[in-house]
């Protein structure tokens, strides 16, 4: 098991520096059995959001479907994106047909079932993902980081 924490920032001058710390997120992967949700989410005159989906599987390149709704559960965007083996992407909420939009926004993803593996507590390396929104404000260039939260943690490797 590898956990990681990495801290990206930009120097902010004489401010100080503005970024954000992303903690280890293995308990946040999700391999397939339902949807992972991340809250609070912003893409309006105030803050920009990125999304940011990671294949965890050194075997399997994943689809993972998204879909991006308002406070009153209208649908903002949705679509999917073919992530590469073992590699991170992150996009910006325009790039994923998100305009600007009043009011906090929920981001809904899941894995396409034809990637996902049959038993993934039997695999090496299941076929999953993990994902995060990066939400920024617009003036300081600060940043939150928000972590997808499954609804049924991959926890496989806790029971041995």
């Amino acid at each position: 098991m590898i956990l990681a924490v990495t801290r990206t920032y930009n120097t902010g001058g004489t401010q100080g520096t503005y970024g954000q710390t992303v903690p280890s997120l293995i308990s946040s992967v999700n391999v397939g059995w339902s949807s992972s949700f991340i809250t609070g989410a912003r893409n309006d005159g105030a803050f920009r959001s990125n999304l940011g989906i990671s294949g965890t599987s050194p075997t399997g390149a994943p689809r993972v479907f998204y879909r991006v709704t308002t406070a009153n559960g209208a649908v903002a965007a949705e679509g999917s994106r073919q992530l590469r083996i073992a590699s991170m992407n992150q996009w910006s909420f325009t790039d994923l047909g998100v305009g600007i939009v009043d009011g906090p926004l929920t981001v809904e993803l899941w894995l396409d079932p034809d990637d996902a593996d049959e038993d993934p507590c039997a695999a090496d390396f299941p076929v999953g993902f993990l994902a995060y929104v990066s939400k920024v404000d617009q003036e300081s260039g600060d940043a939150e980081f928000l972590t997808a939260a499954p609804l049924m943690p991959y926890l496989c490797m806790l029971e041995e």
